[in-house]
Parts: structure tokens; sequence; C-alpha cells
């Protein structure tokens, strides 16, 4: 089917949906028009691969669950235009690295040769023979990892976050038309030691005009609310995660722009509360550098950061105990 022909078809689908189900005057028609006319668009999907997490729940969800619904996800998004681009990165508790983008499209071509599409894109099944096979090879390197050195199970977030802003630089330095947002697909609870770090790159995404979505597979996840609330993103946490590839194309899917004319889920309370230097815990009350604006739950005569040197009367530090206490 040619180019042309899809074009045509995808028309005639928003004409009818548009006339039985909003009316003929409905703003969602124009609104899907006007993205369709409009510049392509790039995801970053960065799935967040900690193997403790998922060998906790492998039987409520398995990982193999989670590559198909990205992989329908993935199949979606590259029809909606003909210039859409898609990058995937994995998250490890022991590296960061790229599951499928355009260079590693060029270097491997998977174990699923193009003869056993059975009719498929070939683009699709090129795709997916990437994704599941640098994937699997992920995983293995990290439970390897973890059975030599097994310190450290968080995972690096931060890292993947960094990766996916450069490889969004990257690409609009050659093509200023794409369009750029970063889906974060979350599993494992929130490291307080990235706090810093992750925040530096929202305000990044942010200054870009690049919005972060996260949809939480596990608990809640205060620093993706604000990432999410901060770049104009979306945030969704599911009571089940065998319902993610309903969620992926009904939310996700969807570009910005065309988000205002849809029922899209409310958003809920953000917890803004900052993480201190010291510890890196979630502190409500603490005390501040004046100099470099550090946090620090308990006072210090000397900021660790900028080294600069505080006075302070015994009088005023009794007073701001006695202030959190109530």
């Amino acid at each position: 089917m040619l180019y042309s022909d899809i074009a045509t078809l995808q028309h005639n689908c928003t004409i009818y949906i548009s006339q039985s189900v909003y009316g003929d005057t409905s703003s969602v028609y124009n609104a899907v028009m006007d993205a369709q006319s409009s510049s392509p668009n790039i995801v970053v999907i960065i799935i967040d691969c900690n193997h403790i997490w998922w060998s906790n729940n492998i039987n409520s969800f398995p990982l193999t669950s989670l590559a198909e619904a990205v992989m329908t996800f993935i199949n979606a998004h590259m029809l909606m235009h003909y210039r859409n681009k898609i990058c995937v990165i994995a998250a490890g508790t022991k590296c960061v690295e790229f599951i499928y983008s355009e260079k590693t499209r060029q270097t491997h071509t998977g174990s699923k040769t193009l003869s056993d599409s059975h009719g498929q894109y070939e683009e699709f099944t090129r795709i997916g023979a990437n994704l599941s096979e640098n994937l699997t090879e992920h995983i293995s390197k990290s439970v390897q990892h973890t059975n030599t050195m097994p310190s450290g199970t968080d995972s690096l977030l931060s890292g993947a976050i960094s990766k996916a802003l450069c490889y969004l630089h990257s690409v609009k330095l050659t093509d200023s038309n794409y369009k750029s947002r970063i889906l974060v697909l979350k599993s494992a609870a929130d490291s307080s030691f990235q706090y810093l770090d992750i925040m530096n790159e929202i305000f990044t995404a942010q200054k870009q005009g690049i919005p972060i979505d996260c949809c939480a597979l596990g608990e809640q996840s205060t620093l993706m609310q604000q990432a999410a609330d901060i770049t104009q993103g979306c945030y969704l946490a599911l009571n089940r995660p065998q319902g993610l590839l309903q969620y992926l194309l009904w939310v996700f899917l969807v570009e910005p722009p065309l988000r205002g004319a849809l029922s899209m889920p409310t958003k809920s309370f953000v917890d803004y509360r900052a993480a201190c230097f010291c510890h890196r815990v979630l502190v409500d009350v603490g005390y501040v550098c004046s100099v470099c604006l550090s946090i620090y739950c308990s006072f210090s005569p000397v900021c660790f950061t900028c080294n600069s040197t505080f006075r302070i009367s015994a009088s005023g530090a009794g007073k701001l105990k006695q202030k959190k206490r109530k």
C-alpha cells in the first residue's frame, strides 16, 4: 500500500469518527488533521530494566509482556507519520544501553530474518527482532554483573534520561523539524541518590521543550510526577500492569498538541518535596545554603557543596527544631 493510500484511509477514518462521535463541527477533527500535516515526531522510550523488580513480578507481569506492548506501541507510532522515528533505551542497575535506534538497526539485523515476517511490514519485523534480541542481551548482562558485583540495586534512570536528551539533541541538529518527547516506563522505586541529576535533566528538557511522559508500573514515582508536571508531560500510575498496552495506545500514543482535545487522565497531587544533599532523603523543612541553594536536613556549619561557612545561634537552631516537631 502506497503512502498516499494510507493518508487517504486515515483521512476518511478521521471524518467518519469525528462525524459519528463528536459531530460535524468537532474540534477533535481539526486537531487531528493539523497533527497529520504537522512535523514528524520522534519518541525515546526508556525501559526500567531493573532485573530484581522484574524477577519479583515475573508471575503477574513478565518482561515478555512488556516487550510485546512496547512493540505494538512502536508500530502504531510509526504508522502515524511516514517520517516518525523511535528510539529505545534500557536502564539497568549496572549500565544504560541503546536497545534500538537508527545506529543499532544498521549494526544489528536480529536473529529473525525478513523472510520470516509472513507478510508483515519489513521495518516492523526489523525493529521487533532488534528489540527482542538486545533486550534479552541487556537483562543477561545485568544479571551477570550482579552476580559478580552484588552492590547497587537502583536503576540508572538519570543516565538513561541524559542519553535520551543527547540523542534528541543530535537529531534536531540534523533535522530541526522533528518534535521530540520522552516516555519512561518506570518499574522500580525512586533512588534518592539520583535526585539532583534527574532534576537537572528535567529542567534541561523543559528548556529544550521536550515533554517527559511516565507510566509507572510499580509504586508511585515522585521524581517522575515532577518531571511530567514541569515539562508539560503526562504521568500515569497503573494499578494493573496487565493493561499496559491499552494505556500506551490511549494516553501516550497521542501527541501533546492533541491531548487538550481528548479526555485525558486528571493530574493528581504532585509532591514537590526536595531531597537533602547530605542523606538524599525527602524533607519538608530543612536548611538551605544561601550561596548555592543546597538543602540539608540538619544544620551544618560548612556547606559540603560550595564550602561556605555559616554562623547560627543556639537559640535559632532550637526554634527551627521546635517548628519541625510541630
